[in-house]
């Protein structure tokens, strides 16, 4: 179990540095694009199997994103149906899946982004 463990965190470390070595590259903003490189980057490079190395770009991805964000996901208090955000005022939001869908599809008809 460990041992997959450390694989697992060794791979995260090496698609977060994929992730801040060629994310000023996509000046468009395209995620999708980004995320696409860097799990074929793992599974090429580290021969990681797609869905796992799509997983851990996306997890990278994340820390990524959020490297400069005080707010944080309450792991101890989500769930599979609600997730707590703690806010840096160290408030919480609680946003259940359903919300979550609902603002992902409303982002995808304002950007016309596919589904």
């Amino acid at each position: 179990m460990e041992n997959t463990q450390t694989h697992f965190a060794t791979a995260h470390d090496r698609a977060l540095a994929f992730i801040n070595q060629h994310a000023s590259e996509h000046l468009s903003h395209d995620v999708g694009k980004l995320l696409d490189r860097a799990t074929s980057y793992l599974v090429q490079k580290y021969t990681i199997a797609v869905p796992t190395a799509r997983e851990v770009a996306c997890q990278a991805w994340g820390e990524f994103e959020s490297r400069n964000r005080p707010e944080y996901i309450d792991l101890s208090r989500t769930t599979q149906h609600c997730v707590f955000i703690r806010m840096s005022n160290g408030t919480s939001i609680a946003l259940s899946a359903a919300e979550l869908v609902k603002m992902i599809e409303q982002k995808n008809q304002v950007t016309g982004a596919e589904k």
